[in-house]
């Protein structure tokens, strides 16, 4: 079935130059869009970057406000890279860096795509990659210093590593090999959630799916264990000593979230705006974005993927309720195998914890960018022929695709004036209350 990876010389030539050009085009498009010039660059990755190069989180308290707090190990890379080569360089390097989520999401798509002929799993796998890649939030984003989208690689590359696993046709957590996978697989996210704390949701939507890959309670318990255990270390490993140092001098290692809890006198607790607060506003949140983009952000957005996928898994539970009261026989919808079924209890579980916590869209481009293949996975389980599957999915991919508004975060010429740090002499403001105003860092 689709899980077989035996690919012949010319559908793997295919492959690797449909990435190659993705990686090249990315970097010039991320050129074409102008400097990055985004609020959060501005307020905080900038002097995060700088200020750890140059000690002055010994110094400085709190300057860039609550960014101040977060894990500054990817600023201190941008601020390097940022300070010795080209903006136009810089803007290239980045865009191209996000086409590794392409890249992870055709394997995965060709992996768990159930068809049987090679060149039809291959040319969709592929097609599913550029749609996946190409939402509102990852084109807005692409090239900026926010690394949601480049972290996303993190998460898709655990789920590639289960898919792999559970290609063995046994269950995941049958032998102490399989066990390093899902260890390696929760470390993976760790890390992704060490460096950048929003990602925690994935930890929750993978470990929650783990039970569809080991079929029993010993292995649920023991992959369960595995995994967490990974993603404890993948955690403390990218962040374990800045926690140490937010713990030292603010009272809570991850402020200002959940300072209701660590009692902090820095501040108060930090609350995500976006969150939903009843059945209702859960159900019909991506519908209501579509018509308000101050649902989930604060910039105007416009994407129907997530509508397509709740109506998909509407229609399908429609479907199963139907076959059951009918004691029908499946017909022509498709069972898929246990890879895509993990595919879609991890996008699922993933979904309803990101919205729980937090609800802003941005964060979800991970989400956004898996959409397409889940899309692909539902559409097969619908009482429909071939042909119909495929005019189907070709049809919302076309429709997703067309009607994207990506977010602008802000961009300007190469030419303009690039972030700086400008450090002021003490004794020009000895005895002075400093007041600072307006809307802009």
């Amino acid at each position: 079935m689709g899980s077989s990876f035996n690919l012949k010389k010319k559908q793997w030539f295919l492959l690797l130059g449909t990435f190659a050009v993705v990686l090249i085009g990315l970097g010039f498009y991320s050129v074409r869009l102008g400097r990055d010039t985004n609020f959060d660059l501005k307020m905080y990755h900038w002097y995060n970057g700088y200020a750890y190069w140059e000690n002055r989180y010994e110094i400085d308290m709190q300057p860039s406000e609550d960014g101040f707090w977060t894990n500054s190990y990817l600023d201190a890379a941008y601020y390097k890279l940022a300070s010795n080569i080209s903006p136009k360089t810089l803007a290239f390097v980045l865009g191209s860096m996000h086409g590794i989520t392409v890249v992870l999401l055709g394997l995965l798509s060709i992996r768990v795509l159930p068809f049987d002929e090679s060149w039809k799993r291959v040319c969709l796998g592929l097609l599913t990659a550029l749609v996946g890649a190409f939402n509102a939030i990852s084109i807005g984003i692409l090239g900026t210093t926010f690394y949601d989208s480049l972290l996303f690689c993190l998460p898709l590359a655990a789920i590639l590593l289960l898919v792999v696993a559970l290609e063995r046709d046994r269950p995941i957590g049958s032998s102490a090999g399989e066990v390093l996978w899902v260890i390696l697989a929760g470390f993976l996210v760790g890390i992704a959630a060490g460096l950048k704390l929003v990602n925690g949701y994935w930890t929750v939507g993978i470990a929650a799916a783990i039970p569809f890959c080991a079929l029993d309670g010993w292995r649920i318990l023991r992959s369960f264990t595995a995994f967490s255990l990974g993603v404890l270390a993948g955690m403390l490993s990218a962040s374990g000593v800045w926690w140490w140092w937010a713990w030292q001098v603010a009272g809570n290692p991850i402020f200002p979230l959940y300072n209701r809890f660590f009692g902090s006198p820095l501040g108060p607790d930090y609350t995500d705006t976006f969150r939903q607060h009843s059945l209702w506003e859960f159900l019909t949140y991506p519908f209501r974005l579509a018509f308000h983009y101050n649902v989930g952000g604060s910039v105007p957005v416009l994407d129907l993927r997530l509508c397509v996928v709740l109506l998909l898994i509407g229609a399908v539970l429609i479907v199963q309720v139907y076959r059951l009261a009918r004691r029908t026989k499946p017909g022509q919808g498709r069972r898929l195998e246990r890879p895509a079924r993990l595919v879609l209890a991890v996008f699922v579980f993933s979904y309803v914890t990101w919205l729980l916590i937090f609800g802003n869209f941005r964060y979800a481009v991970g989400l956004l960018t898996l959409a397409p293949l889940v899309i692909v996975l539902l559409v097969e389980m619908l009482p429909l022929g071939a042909r119909a599957h495929m005019v189907l999915v070709v049809g919302i991919f076309a429709v997703v695709t067309v009607v994207i508004r990506p977010q602008d975060y802000g961009r300007s010429r190469f030419d303009g004036e690039p972030p700086h740090v400008l450090v002021p002499s003490p004794d020009q403001f000895m005895g002075s209350m400093i007041l600072m105003t307006g809307t802009e860092p």
